[in-house]
């Protein structure tokens, strides 16, 4: 039986799922709190005795061996590799394959069937991405092993000792004086800083329908390459997989979102000149939902529309 795990300073986690997804949302299966995590950041598959590892167009990047990855560009990993999200590192260890560090991704990428869900593992936020610590110096061994904090550390507590009796004798010869008394206090209501609600973070990627109010086959459209800035306005591309088109959005602290998308024209794929504006919200499990309204070519045309 093969065995493959991630190894961090927290934990090992098991890879014994066709599909591992990585991120800060509550339905992955490797659930990193970590601020510079995304909500669905990165997946690793398994293929045969090998995984591969995606990044889902997560905000801060997916890193291998410190080289970050190309957006869902799969990269077969090997035993050894150091794999990185956000501040949260793991080494790569695999009993069925040896160590050879990775160089480039595999051509081609066919996502696997939805694995039997199993209780997500769960890691805290690293505090940084640091090296290891150092091995004692010479000094350190001549000084009968001591180590060199607890030398120094000594030294700061001899230096406070001295800068505090030369305080004490200055506070005594030049006494301060005496502060006024400070007035009653009032029955009136001190106001308090209220701190602004913190903006929802979009994915990288979205993928989804809209439906006519007037009837007919919902619609599929996509967004890809996302960016949003601290105060909510993002940008993406994609369209329906035939015609393409841009976004242009705003996303809100009380979770409702605002975007247009709009198409250019392409008589030789049937594209036709088009605008649409889409409200909605964005959902605890993560997914977006809303009502539509179209003009230009899908003008007086209004409906339903989903993204997860």
């Amino acid at each position: 039986m093969m065995s493959a795990e991630l190894k961090g300073s927290y934990g090992n986690v098991t890879l014994n799922l066709q599909l591992t997804k990585i991120g800060r949302a509550q339905g992955n299966q490797l659930i990193l709190n970590d601020t510079e995590v995304s909500w669905q950041h990165a997946q690793i598959l398994q293929q045969g005795q090998r995984h591969s590892l995606v990044d889902l167009g997560s905000r801060n990047g997916t890193f291998v061996n410190e080289q970050r990855l190309a957006p869902n560009s799969p990269l077969t990993l090997h035993a050894g590799d150091i794999l990185r999200f956000g501040n949260t590192s793991f080494t790569y260890a695999n009993e069925a394959i040896k160590y050879t560090p990775t160089k480039a991704a595999p051509p081609s990428f066919t996502p696997p069937p939805p694995a039997t869900p199993t209780p997500p593992y769960i890691f805290q936020q690293q505090a940084s991405f640091t090296s290891p610590p150092t091995t004692p110096t010479k000094q350190e061994a001549a000084d009968g092993g001591t180590p060199r904090w607890i030398i120094i550390v000594g030294g700061l507590a001899s230096l406070a000792t001295i800068f505090g009796v030369i305080f004490g004798i200055y506070t005594y010869a030049h006494p301060a004086p005496s502060a006024p008394s400070a007035p009653a206090a009032t029955t009136s209501t001190l106001a308090t800083t209220a701190t602004a609600p913190a903006i929802p973070r979009l994915h990288g990627s979205y993928i989804g329908d809209f439906s006519s109010s007037a009837g007919g086959n919902p619609i599929q459209f996509a967004m890809s390459s996302l960016t949003e800035d601290d105060n909510g306005n993002f940008s993406a591309s994609g369209g329906d997989g035939l015609c393409s088109a841009t976004y242009k959005g705003v996303m809100h602290s009380n979770n409702s979102i605002l975007f247009t998308l709009t198409q250019a024209a392409n008589p030789s794929l049937n594209c036709l000149q088009a605008s649409i504006t889409f409200r909605g919200t964005l959902f605890t499990d993560q997914h977006l939902e809303g009502t539509w309204q179209g003009n230009d070519a899908f003008a007086q045309t209004n409906g339903s529309w989903s993204m997860q």
